[in-house]
């Protein structure tokens, strides 16, 4: 087994035990396998060595930033400031994410029709949303489902013009998975957002982070 492959493995392994620790409400464990599931996101993209691209370099970054918000996003406050910190690192995931896919020479038509094409999903998200967020944090939101949009734009683009299809999926799944990271923050907060949620999300690391893989 190489040892991306074990980083993988090693990702899988931690989400199983993360979704035990929550159903069974082991709050610090639970926290303890989110953390090492993501620390292994990382470790897959580190793999073979550090980034010998671009591309690779801003991947890399985001999945830190990743572990980062994950780290914030372990609180259960969905008003307080470790949330925002929180939103914050995701939105620096998200653009870094967006950047590297600019750098697999999409085409500017492509990605103005893949941001046409994603401005009613943003749009229907944010009409969900607004009412059930906080007038305090309606701007930040409003703001962080127009960054997703726009890396899921950034992605389609650059799958359409011959990127890797782990980097199309990779930037899909990602997006659905914040949405049941919304639903458990600001509609229900139950263990079906998780069960969906957690395992959409490390696919979409893992994604990425093999397409860093397979560029050594």
């Amino acid at each position: 087994m190489t040892a991306a492959a074990a980083c993988s493995v090693a990702v899988v392994a931690a989400l199983i035990g993360g979704l035990i620790a929550e159903a069974r409400a082991w709050r610090r464990s639970y926290g303890a396998c989110k953390l090492l599931a993501s620390a292994g996101f990382v470790a897959t993209a580190l793999s073979q060595g550090l980034p010998a691209t671009p591309y690779g370099s801003y991947v890399l970054v985001g999945l830190l930033f990743a572990w980062l918000g994950d780290a914030c996003l372990l609180t259960r406050d969905a008003r307080g400031w470790w949330f925002r910190a929180g939103l914050v690192s995701f939105a620096c995931t998200h653009l870094l994410f967006a950047w590297a896919f600019l750098h697999q020479d999409a085409e500017p038509r492509l990605l103005v029709l893949a941001l046409a094409a994603m401005a009613l999903p943003g749009a229907l998200v944010w009409r969900w949303l607004e009412p059930l967020v906080a007038a305090s944090m309606r701007r930040a939101v409003s703001v962080y489902i127009v960054i997703i949009s726009t890396m899921v734009a950034a992605g389609l683009s650059a799958f359409a013009a011959g990127a890797p299809g782990l980097l199309a999926a990779g930037a899909l799944l990602f997006y659905v998975s914040d949405m049941f990271v919304a639903r458990q923050r600001f509609v229900v907060a139950e263990m079906r957002n998780r069960i969906i949620g957690l395992p959409l999300y490390y696919s979409a690391q893992l994604c990425l982070a093999w397409t860093v893989v397979l560029e050594h």
